[in-house]
């Protein structure tokens, strides 16, 4: 069985046709996701959702200023 590369999370997954769950991002995904964020491969919006996620915000303060 050959392995699946893994695609980055997003913040939110549907729950329902009306809300959504929260889905904190996983620590090895960080580094990607602050690279996209950098190059601006990431839409203002979803930068917003992903700064939701209170431990990846302070993580890429710290990293990134």
């Amino acid at each position: 069985m050959k392995k699946q590369k893994r695609q980055i999370s997003k913040i939110k997954a549907p729950k329902n046709s009306i809300g959504y769950r929260y889905v904190p991002i996983r620590k090895h995904e960080y580094e990607g996701i602050a690279e996209c964020i950098l190059t601006d491969q990431v839409s203002s919006e979803l930068i917003a959702e992903y700064f939701e996620d209170k431990p990846f915000f302070e993580w890429f303060k710290k990293t990134h200023r």
